[in-house]
C-alpha cells in the first residue's frame, strides 16, 4: 500500500486518499524484491527498498532514495538506446505502457490478477 510519496527527494504525503489504495505486484516482480530484500545490507522497516549507497549521502545511507532521475539517465535510456528505441523515454512512458499492456491484457483475458478498478 502506497503511504507516502517522494519528489525530488522530498518525502510527503500521497496526494489524495485513492492514492493509498493497495498496489497489485505480479507474482514474478514480488520474487525479484523478496531476493534483492535477501541481499541489500539496506533490509531494515525504515530503509528504502532502492536505497542510495553514495558515499556522499554519509549517514544518510539506506534513508534516502536512489535519485530516480539518475537510474533513467545511467540505467534506463541507454538500455533504450541499445535496444533500438531512438525516441527520449521517462517514467511517464513507462505508465503508458503499463496502461497499454493492461488494455491489452484484458482484451486477451490473460490478466487474472488486474481488475477494472483502476490499476
Amino acid at each position: 500500500m502506497a503511504r507516502r510519496s517522494i519528489v525530488d527527494q522530498v518525502v510527503g504525503n500521497v496526494k489524495t486518499e485513492a492514492s493509498k489504495r493497495p498496489i497489485p505486484i505480479d507474482p514474478s516482480i514480488a520474487e525479484d524484491l523478496l531476493a534483492w530484500y535477501r541481499t541489500t545490507q539496506y533490509s531494515r522497516p525504515d530503509d528504502y527498498v532502492f536505497a542510495t549507497d553514495a558515499p556522499r549521502a554519509g549517514k544518510k545511507r539506506g534513508k534516502q532514495p536512489v535519485w530516480l532521475s539518475k537510474i533513467m539517465q545511467y540505467y534506463i535510456q541507454p538500455a533504450a538506446k541499445r535496444v533500438g528505441i531512438t525516441k527520449r523515454i521517462g517514467w511517464h512512458t513507462f505508465r503508458l505502457f503499463r496502461i497499454a499492456h493492461f488494455e491489452n491484457c484484458l482484451g486477451a483475458g490473460c490478466c487474472g490478477m488486474w481488475d477494472k478498478s483502476g490499476y
